[in-house]
């Protein structure tokens, strides 16, 4: 394969990123990246309002609902990266690490099944004398 001479690259670089070029390609790719963006955000929309719900029915103050959200958000993005066991495996460990900071259990449930998912199959009293089989 032959060099390429001195501004050969940097000229072919200019060339590919002009407008005239780069935008038709972009331009295509925009309205599937904005389905998919749109998407996702319409569903972690949905998920924050569920979670307020159920959050204002058991009567958590507006300060301690910050790790419940975000117990939330970790469950959304494994349940959209996972799938089968691995999911499972992933959403338990999330589900006990926020059990551990505090979380109520009950509440940590119901914010699962909004999304479809369970937690906490194995009995917490497991986890507690150091063992999760």
């Amino acid at each position: 394969m032959p060099r390429k001479e001195v501004g050969e690259r940097s000229f072919n670089w200019e060339l590919s990123t002009r407008d005239e070029v780069l935008f038709p390609k972009l331009s295509k790719k925009h309205d599937k990246m904005s389905r998919l963006i749109k998407k996702h955000y319409d569903s972690i929309d949905y998920i924050y309002e569920k979670v307020a719900k159920i959050l204002d029915e058991h009567g958590i103050a507006i300060s301690f609902r910050l790790p419940y959200r975000a117990f939330a958000e970790e469950l959304y993005k494994k349940a959209n990266t996972y799938s089968s066991k691995a999911l499972e495996l992933e959403i338990e460990a999330i589900a006990y690490k926020y059990y551990l900071y505090g979380l109520d259990y009950k509440i940590m449930k119901e914010i699962a099944k909004v999304m479809g998912l369970e937690v906490f199959k194995r009995p917490i009293s497991k986890l507690l004398t150091g063992g999760l089989g």
